[in-house]
């Protein structure tokens, strides 16, 4: 479950009940989660959140995608007999035209940003927001009782928030433990009172799950140190026969263009893991990925396509054993192993 504040606090699945998962029922009040009388309990103070179901499913096999999709068609949100149903009232989001903004100025531009948090902040709990939080952006004319959002900031605050994000992307190389030139977030969405860390994580890896249930390490440069880039070098990743991710469900490893997006390629191929078929392995039974914009001479096989410029990798570890665990670096092709 994610809320508002882009902070993920429960992953309920087979994990943590097995083979079936109880009903649950949704109610606002404090934040908590209960088990009773055969139920599942959570109370929210945020208006919004989002629940998210994920399903595993073999690539490649139509016959588990069809039982995949029939459970999915019997998944059910319904409003609880007695319970007030809840109206939503768009008048007071018409302030804004939804259609000037694209997502790209709503991220990058303090113009676009700033009405944007403006609206989300009228949806959230007073308490949901640190007081000191809320008196800065008040002062700012971000935040407050004020009945339109700021269409004309102060050159100090334009300045400010584009030095916000600045701040954020220097962060998000820097999630956690830094490890092999990957960034490990060990506290996955349980960043406490560090409000930077927050912001990184919601820009590279929003709602994510608890650690217990999944980690992500986030790699954006090469063995030496510099960044992964598609239009000037190809690069592998290997990982030996003996020190395979230690995922007890399954890993992914993912490319993303530095904005965060999938990369559109030829193959339609996003990612490779442990359930990818085709992968060839080495003749000691090691992995090798191969990261790259053009298809590599010996074959598609094991090729993720990155795009011809600037990008990211992701790994995917659901249900982890081991948190500490360092990735291997990702290696110029042509370099040696790094030391």
């Amino acid at each position: 479950m994610a809320l508002a504040d882009t902070g993920s606090p429960w992953s309920l699945g087979q994990r943590t009940h097995g083979a079936q998962l109880p009903p649950l029922t949704l109610r606002r009040g404090p934040l908590g989660l209960q088990e009773r009388g055969g139920r599942l309990e959570i109370s929210t103070p945020h208006r919004f959140l989002m629940i998210c179901g994920r399903t595993l499913v073999e690539p490649g096999d139509a016959d588990d995608l069809r039982r995949v999709h029939a459970l999915q068609d019997e998944v059910r949100v319904r409003v609880l007999a007695g319970a007030r149903a809840a109206r939503f009232d768009p008048e007071g989001l018409r302030d804004v035209d939804l259609d000037t903004c694209s997502r790209a100025d709503e991220v990058r531009e303090p113009d676009g940003f700033a009405p944007s948090l403006a609206r989300v902040l009228r949806d959230l709990d007073p308490d949901a927001v640190p007081a000191q939080v809320r008196d800065d952006l008040g002062t700012c004319g971000i935040a407050g009782d004020a009945p339109h959002v700021p269409t004309d900031l102060a050159p100090a605050v334009r300045e400010g928030l584009a030095d916000g994000v600045r701040r954020i992307e220097g962060r998000v190389g820097a999630l956690g433990r830094l490890q092999n030139g990957w960034a490990l977030n060990e506290r996955g969405p349980a960043v406490g009172d560090d409000l930077l860390l927050r912001a990184a994580v919601a820009m590279a890896q929003i709602y994510v799950n608890p650690v217990e249930e999944a980690t992500y390490p986030v790699a954006e440069v090469d063995e030496r140190g510099e960044p992964l880039d598609g239009a000037q070098h190809s690069y592998t990743v290997s990982f030996a026969a003996d020190d395979p991710p230690p995922a007890q469900a399954f890993w992914s490893l993912t490319v993303y263009h530095r904005a965060g997006l999938l990369v559109e390629n030829p193959l339609g191929r996003h990612a490779v893991g442990d359930r990818t078929p085709g992968l060839r392995r080495e003749s000691d039974g090691s992995l090798r990925v191969e990261v790259s914009a053009d298809p590599p001479p010996g074959g598609v096989a094991n090729w993720l396509p990155a795009p011809r410029g600037p990008f990211r990798l992701m790994l995917r570890l659901y249900h982890p054993t081991d948190v500490a665990w360092s990735p291997p670096p990702v290696v110029r092709a042509g370099s040696g192993p790094a030391r």
